[in-house]
């Protein structure tokens, strides 16, 4: 072997030895930090609702003959508790004209002159399940709240000139209501929004007077929180 081969084999061979060490004692980082690993899912992303609702009465008899159905824009907040299930907040507000020309059929009379407008406000709690993938789903949920009727006692003379009384409901009597619905949604994994359709039943038993009950229907556009926005967020990466 030439002398300077040699030499050059007895110069590199400290070296190698000293990388080996090295990586021996100091090894490569992981490959996910510890705040990637603390992301939390994308089920527990909070999503904001505006929706576009129609609010039909059903009972009592007098307030699904005499009132007409109403339209309203609504809002919801969702928050996941597990992947396949949703805490839900929402609620909306119902202004339901008097059909003053099926009253008079009725009666003969029109009503005497006043704000016959009827109130409904739905502000519910709701637990919703769907199924734990992404993307187009149907959903099922079932909830209580609280509902203001305020409905006006409409007051009008008969045949005979004698003033009689259609009776109305508690104005801004607020009263616990039970709440089950059906629909569709539209998400996207890692994307800011989607669509909502749904069909809902909200009943307000009555402590004092009869139950009044409403259908609704509500349709809107949905946005996905970044999770920047969130309290509590340590990172601006999430």
């Amino acid at each position: 072997m030439p002398a300077s081969a040699l030499a050059a084999a007895l110069l590199a061979a400290p070296l190698a030895m000293q990388r080996r060490a090295a990586a021996d004692v100091y090894p490569p980082p992981p490959r996910h930090s510890r705040a990637t690993d603390e992301t939390p899912p994308e089920w527990q992303r909070l999503k904001l609702l505006v929706a576009g609702a129609v609010g039909v009465p059903l009972q009592p008899a007098d307030f699904e003959r005499y009132w007409n159905p109403a339209a309203a824009i609504g809002l919801s907040l969702s928050a996941g508790i597990a992947p396949a299930l949703d805490l839900v907040a929402q609620g909306e507000g119902y202004k339901m004209h008097l059909d003053e020309r099926r009253f008079q059929e009725d009666f003969a009379a029109l009503p005497e002159p006043g704000d016959h407008d009827a109130l409904v406000g739905p502000a519910l709690l709701l637990l919703r399940l769907h199924p734990a993938r992404e993307g187009f789903r149907g959903f099922v949920d079932a909830g209580v709240g609280v509902m203001d009727v305020s409905r006006p006692a409409i007051f009008y003379h008969d045949a005979s000139g004698n003033l009689q009384t259609l009776e109305g409901a508690e104005i801004f009597g607020f009263d616990w209501c039970y709440s089950v619905g059906v629909g569709i949604e539209s998400t996207w994994y890692r994307r800011a929004f989607g669509a909502m359709v749904e069909s809902r039943f909200v009943n307000a038993p009555g402590r004092t007077e009869p139950a009044h009950t409403i259908a609704t229907l509500r349709s809107g556009i949905q946005y996905t929180i970044p999770r920047i926005a969130w309290f509590g967020s340590h990172s601006s990466g999430r």
